[in-house]
């Protein structure tokens, strides 16, 4: 979305609504002849300026533009900002880039979904900025701007802002870091994360979003991808840790490029259990994955052990109705009440859409779900006393 909105306008405003009524009549207008009722300075300029930039997408020179825009402007576009998609690259000036984007984010305080995506080409200097420089700003200078329910006005005493206040989504397609863009945390219901991480930058995230180990209560939906050097003997560790750090996780999405579906469904019997109040459970969700179900010796069948698995987590886990191994799912039965293999994952909740997570695969990892004899729960559960205890 290109938006090249003139910084002043004549017009008229309507006072006399409240912004909640306002907000509510900008999900009926359309989208087609906005940017033209925005310019003539007509009396729905409210109501347009407000649908025009509740979702906003940018990239490039347009995001230079957007930001420029609610930075100078001197009305208060940017606060009716609700969803932002910032795709960042490095086309143009870096360090013009980041200062707009510093200026920028105190006057996007009411933004609850953001999207970053960060191109593999990205400069070192933005990365490291982006990682480092980007944290609540204080303003020092005699015009700094506050945000107020109404206008933005000029005040006289430093002011510090925090990044993102309200935000409720994030969506990150880049560098694990970035995260520290972020500066509260803790109102978070939803993350996903599509670059795979190494022990290194999972421990990181884990330690931004659960630090000191307090657990993050918050977050509810998250999708996290996982590479370890190990390949797949790591998700059983994984699963605890992400257990401990949130434990009110409603849907949890976990991608590897190999992943033991057996050893994470066994993680799932655990007592006392992990995702207490889960209700959609995936392991590398793509269509194209190929579980490859690989037998040993003449032992059980793989399936029906992982049914058995599947069974006994439902029991501590009274919300829980979906579970998923790539094209492998289970669902409970609505006729018998037990768990079986379906070829659809079943959600019975209005916010069903909610549950999932908002980006595809990345094309450079090959996924698979194996399905092996994995070690028994005493050993997994040894293996988790000695981690931690590290």
């Amino acid at each position: 979305m290109t938006l090249s909105v003139p910084f002043r306008f004549n017009k008229t405003s309507l006072p006399c609504l409240a912004n909640e009524l306002l907000d509510e009549i900008t999900r009926y207008l359309p989208r087609r002849d906005q940017h033209a009722l925005l310019c003539t300075g007509w009396a729905l300029h409210d109501v347009v300026s407000r649908q025009l930039y509740r979702d906003v997408s940018v990239y490039d020179s347009s995001a230079k533009r957007f930001f420029k825009t609610i930075i100078e402007s001197t009305e208060s576009y940017g606060t009716y900002t609700k969803e932002l998609q910032y795709t960042v690259s490095t086309n143009n000036d870096v360090s013009i880039t980041h200062a707009l984007l510093r200026r920028a984010v105190p006057f996007l305080a009411n933004v609850e979904s953001l999207t970053m995506i960060m191109r593999t080409q990205l400069s070192p200097f933005l990365k490291y900025m982006l990682r480092y420089s980007v944290h609540p700003i204080q303003s020092t200078y005699a015009d700094a701007i506050r945000l107020d329910d109404k206008r933005l006005r000029v005040v006289d005493s430093p002011i510090t802002f925090c990044n993102f206040p309200k935000l409720k989504k994030f969506n990150l397609h880049g560098d694990i870091k970035v995260i520290r863009f972020i500066s509260i945390k803790s109102v978070l219901v939803k993350i996903c994360l599509t670059e795979a991480m190494d022990d290194d930058s999972f421990t990181f995230f884990l330690n931004e979003m659960a630090p000191t180990g307090t657990p993050n209560t918050s977050l509810s939906i998250l999708c996290i991808t996982l590479q370890f050097v190990e390949s797949y003997s790591r998700i059983g560790t994984s699963l605890y840790r992400l257990g401990n750090a949130f434990p009110n996780i409603k849907s949890l999405t976990v991608r590897s490029p190999k992943l033991d579906a057996l050893e994470a469904s066994l993680m799932l019997t655990l007592d006392p259990p992990l995702f207490r109040e889960a209700r959609l459970l995936q392991f590398n969700d793509w269509t194209i994955t190929t579980p490859v179900i690989i037998p040993v010796g003449s032992g059980p069948d793989h399936l029906k052990v992982q049914g058995i698995h599947i069974t006994k987590a439902a029991e501590s886990r009274r919300n829980l109705v979906s579970v998923n191994f790539g094209m492998i799912k289970w669902a409970k039965s609505v006729y018998s009440g037990g768990w079986e293999q379906t070829n659809k994952i079943c959600v019975d909740s209005g916010d069903d859409d909610e549950l999932y997570p908002d980006f595809d695969k990345d094309s450079s990892l090959f996924w698979d779900v194996l399905y092996i004899n994995p070690e028994p729960l005493s050993v997994l559960q040894a293996s988790i006393a000695r981690y931690s205890n590290r």
